[in-house]
């Protein structure tokens, strides 16, 4: 469960402390890029330096990651050699494709008022994370202060379909134990057949935590390897 409901759950950790939200007009886009088109292709090539972070005084503090690791998803073998990553996926094999009302009722119809596809018939597949261990994964993430009372975090996916859809999210809001005043804000993503890149925004505060989903990548994003 705790993975089914990752991607509205991406930036729950450590984000309930905060004093009050900012507004800053940002919309999504985040502060040092995301949103705007996603679309990649047939071929998804995945590299980059691989972070690992700890904290100190309520900052976060990186350091490049030097070791080498084998990764694998979808059946598609990569490394990351010397803390450099190297991964590349083409189509999915028809099998590890689901439909796009399976990825909806599995991962995120709780959290919406709802989510409906243009296409019903669209088969699709995410990429949110490689499973490096049982309690470690292998992630991209973009942690900034939005403001001196407020953290955001916008965290990156990869989504393969295998036709053109969008797929269109009404927000709900929630009031649980667990994680206060919860938030999602209404979405549109235009995926193209092939491969897209997605970012999900979540802004956190005393005053409770928004979530919004943008087409598009994150530019100052890094391959975190931790725990989610």
């Amino acid at each position: 469960m705790k993975k089914r409901l990752f991607m509205v759950l991406w930036l729950v950790c450590c984000i309930m402390f905060w004093v009050g939200c900012s507004d800053n007009g940002n919309d999504g886009k985040g502060e040092n890029g995301g949103g705007g088109t996603g679309h990649i292709g047939e071929n998804l090539h995945l590299s980059g330096q691989v972070w690992v972070f700890y904290w100190e005084a309520e900052e976060r503090v990186y350091g490049q990651f030097t070791e080498t690791l084998a990764i694998s998803s979808f059946g598609v073998n990569g490394t990351v050699a010397d803390g450099q990553l190297s991964f590349t996926i083409g189509t999915p094999n028809s099998s590890q494709l689901i439909n796009v009302s399976e990825w909806i009722e599995n991962g995120y119809g709780f959290w919406f008022e709802s989510i409906t596809a243009s296409d019903n018939a669209t088969m699709m597949a995410e990429l949110r994370y490689f499973d490096i261990t049982d309690n470690k994964q292998l992630y991209r993430s973009h942690y900034w202060r939005d403001s001196e009372n407020s953290q955001v975090d916008q965290m990156v996916s990869y989504i393969y379909v295998d036709r053109d859809v969008s797929i269109i999210g009404k927000g709900k809001s929630h009031n649980t134990y667990w994680l206060g005043n919860y938030t999602t804000k209404d979405f549109t993503l235009n995926l193209k057949k092939g491969w897209n890149v997605i970012n999900g925004k979540e802004e956190g505060c005393e005053d409770g935590t928004t979530v919004l989903f943008s087409e598009g990548d994150v530019i100052n994003a890094r391959w975190i390897l931790g725990e989610l």
